[in-house]
C-alpha cells in the first residue's frame, strides 16, 4: 500500500505555492486518514483492530490506567473497560493494582502482548519507512520543515501548558 500521491487528493493536485490553509488541512486530514487505513489493514491481518493496538501502545512503555487510556484513545470509561476485556481474554494485557493508589487499575502487556506489540510496530514502521523512501530528497525536506512549522506554532507558548 502506498500513501495517495497529491493528485489523489483533490484538495491538493498541482499544490499551487499560495495554497490555502483550508486547503492544507484538507489535504492533511485526507492524507492521515487514508493512512490510518492502511495501517489498519495490516494490523487486521495480523488479527488486531486499530484500537486495541493503540491500546497496545498506550501500555508499551508504562503501565497506563483506564482513565489515561479512555482519554487518550477517545473511549468512554465503559469502552474502554470492554476494550481492555477483550485484550485481556486473549493475554494480550494484564490489570494490575497501582502501587500509587491502591484504588486505581493498570493495564500492563504481557509478554504475548509485548511481542504483538512491537512485530506489528516494526511492520508499520517499515511500510510508513517505505513510503518516505519513495519521496523525492525535496518532498522530504518540504515536509520536515511542514511538520516543524507545524510543532512550532503549536508549542505552548513558554510557562504555559496549552497552546
Amino acid at each position: 500500500m502506498t500513501v495517495p500521491s497529491p493528485q489523489h487528493i483533490p484538495s491538493l493536485a498541482g499544490v499551487p505555492r499560495d495554497i490555502s490553509g483550508d486547503d492544507l488541512l484538507d489535504g492533511l486530514r485526507s492524507t492521515l486518514l487514508a493512512i490510518k487505513r492502511s495501517q489498519a489493514a495490516l494490523l487486521k491481518a495480523r488479527g488486531i483492530s486499530f484500537t486495541e493496538w493503540t491500546a497496545l501502545q498506550l501500555c508499551a512503555a508504562a503501565p497506563a490506567r483506564l482513565g489515561e487510556l479512555a482519554e487518550r484513545i477517545g473511549l468512554t470509561p465503559a469502552g474502554v473497560t470492554d476494550l481492555i476485556d477483550r485484550l485481556e481474554s486473549r493475554h494480550l494485557l494484564r490489570r494490575a493494582q497501582d502501587p500509587e493508589d491502591r484504588r486505581a487499575i493498570r493495564v500492563a502487556l504481557t509478554p504475548p502482548g509485548e511481542r504483538l506489540w512491537s512485530g506489528t510496530r516494526d511492520t508499520l514502521r517499515g511500510t510508513v519507512r517505505r513510503w518516505m523512501d519513495q519521496l523525492t530528497p525535496e518532498e522530504r525536506a518540504g515536509l520536515a520543515r511542514g511538520l516543524a512549522g507545524l510543532e512550532r506554532v503549536h508549542a505552548p507558548p513558554e510557562g504555559s501548558e496549552t497552546p
